[in-house]
């Protein structure tokens, strides 16, 4: 079952779904496609390449929501 296509993060990988392959970005995919994305990248990279990976994910991550949150007006304490 896929979720709500919101295309929040920027970030987009190539998923099939339902037979047909669409970009999707990683926010909006499944756990089960997320984790489908991860493994691939594991098997293909380093440890050090996948640590780099994940903090580049992170960084963009903060990024979008810092963003948001500009956007809504949110302000902290």
């Amino acid at each position: 079952m896929s979720k709500i296509q919101r295309n929040l993060d920027g970030v987009y990988f190539r998923v099939e779904r339902d037979g047909k392959w669409d970009n999707v970005c990683f926010s909006d995919m499944t756990k089960e496609e997320r984790d489908k994305i991860a493994t691939m990248r594991a098997k293909h990279s380093t440890l050090e390449e996948q640590a780099q990976w994940w903090r580049s994910m992170a960084e963009i991550m903060a990024d979008q929501l810092y963003d948001m949150g500009e956007q809504f007006g949110i302000v902290g304490e």
